[in-house]
């Protein structure tokens, strides 16, 4: 592969293995801009008449993020499977990546238990509350949340505050134990 080169635009070099309605395994040879050969793993199969390629990763040093033949051939295997399956995989590639994005939009659209604290404190800051600046004291034990900050607010279960409100009193405070579990409530 390394000894493989591009003569000009692109140049495709296909496994002699594959097999009908299986797709087959290829290296896509481009020439960079430095002159250098780009050498990445194609998986090329034919879908409804047309032929389509899924790029599987660039050929090279593993520890820079590259891949190797066995890897290629490993997800060729894969693929191959999945298309004699019946499955597009170029469509399952991207259902997994839209349900991926979607995933971490959830996960920001989510507030953190320190947003919460946040939001909480401004609320009642704003309507005037005395025990604002206590609420927010307690809640916020050395500037970290009682309950870690990136902490989704949703994830908050009783064991969890059940483990707060433990440290709270092997530290011998088991009044602030008592106001922590409350403004948690």
């Amino acid at each position: 592969l390394s000894s493989l080169r591009a003569s000009g635009g692109e140049r495709l070099v296909f496994d002699e293995r594959g097999s009908r309605n299986g797709g087959r395994l290829a290296v896509r040879l481009r020439v960079n801009a430095d002159g250098t050969t780009r050498r990445d793993f194609l998986f090329v199969y034919r879908r409804a008449g047309r032929r389509r390629k899924l790029t599987l990763g660039e050929f090279g040093d593993p520890r820079q993020g590259c891949m190797t033949l066995k890897e290629a051939n490993d997800q060729f295997e894969s693929l191959s499977r999945e298309l004699k399956a019946g499955k597009d995989p170029l469509e399952e590639r991207a259902t997994r990546e839209a349900s991926e994005i979607e995933a971490h939009r959830e996960r920001k659209r989510r507030g953190t238990f320190a947003q919460l604290v946040s939001a909480y404190v401004a609320s009642l800051t704003a309507r005037g509350a005395p025990s604002a600046a206590e609420i927010e004291r307690s809640l916020r034990h050395d500037a970290e949340p009682v309950i870690g900050a990136s902490t989704y607010a949703r994830d908050v279960r009783p064991e969890l505050v059940r483990a707060v409100m433990r440290r709270i009193v092997a530290r011998g405070s088991r009044e602030q134990a008592n106001r922590v579990r409350r403004y948690l409530q």
